[in-house]
C-alpha cells in the first residue's frame, strides 16, 4: 500500500551500508542485500532524483558484496560486468567465469545458465547444456524468459545425442540436490 519511491529506497538501503559490518556478523546479509541494491540504482540511475547512472560506483558496491559477503546476486553482477567489460572493469571471459562460478555454487539459476552458456560456447558441450536445463528449472519466473532462449539456442544447435546425455545430466544434477560443480 505504500507508493513506490527509489530514490527514498537508495537513502535507506546507504543508511544501512554506511554501518559496514563484519562478515559472519548476524547483520550480514542485510549489508550485502543493501550494497547490490546500491549497485541496482546507481547501474540505472534513477531518474527525477539526483541519484544518476553510474557503472564504476555499481560496481565498487557489488565488489563489496561479492568479495567481502560473498553475495551471490553480487557475484553473478560482477561476472556480468566481467563479461561486457562494464563498470570500469576491463572485459575478460576468464574472471566472468570465476564471478559465475562462485555464484553458480550457491544455487543462482542466472549464473549456472550464463556459466553453462560459457562452457557450451568453449566447446564442453554436453556439461553447457545440462547446467543451462538444470538452471531453467530452478529460475525465477522472472529469470526463466533469458534462461529459456540461451538454453533453447544451444540445445538447437547441439547434436541428439549430446541432447540426451545432457538431459540425463541435468536430470542428476536436479534429483541429487547438489549443483554441477
Amino acid at each position: 500500500g505504500v507508493t513506490r519511491d527509489d530514490y527514498a529506497a537508495f537513502k535507506f538501503f546507504s543508511e544501512i551500508v554506511d554501518q559496514d559490518v563484519e562478515p559472519g556478523s548476524p547483520e550480514e546479509s542485510y549489508v550485502s542485500d543493501a550494497l547490490v541494491a546500491l549497485g541496482d540504482y546507481l547501474r540505472k540511475g534513477i531518474p527525477g532524483s539526483p541519484v544518476a547512472e553510474n557503472e564504476v560506483a555499481a560496481q565498487e558496491y557489488y565488489m563489496r558484496a561479492a568479495a567481502n559477503y560473498r553475495n551471490p546476486n553480487a557475484q553473478f553482477e560482477m561476472g556480468q560486468m566481467f563479461l561486457k567489460g562494464e563498470g570500469g572493469v576491463k572485459a575478460s571471459v576468464k574472471q566472468a567465469g570465476r564471478w559465475f562460478q562462485l555464484a553458480a555454487e550457491k544455487g543462482h539459476a542466472g549464473a549456472q545458465a550464463t556459466l553453462g552458456n560459457l562452457l557450451f560456447q568453449s566447446g564442453k558441450i554436453v556439461r553447457g547444456l545440462a547446467m543451462m536445463t538444470a538452471a531453467l528449472e530452478r529460475a525465477a519466473p522472472a529469470d526463466q524468459p533469458w534462461i529459456r532462449g540461451m538454453q533453447e539456442e544451444a540445445f538447437a544447435a547441439a547434436g541428439e545425442a549430446d541432447r540426451r546425455t545432457a538431459i540425463s545430466l541435468a536430470d542428476d544434477i536436479l534429483t541429487k540436490g547438489g549443483d554441477d560443480q
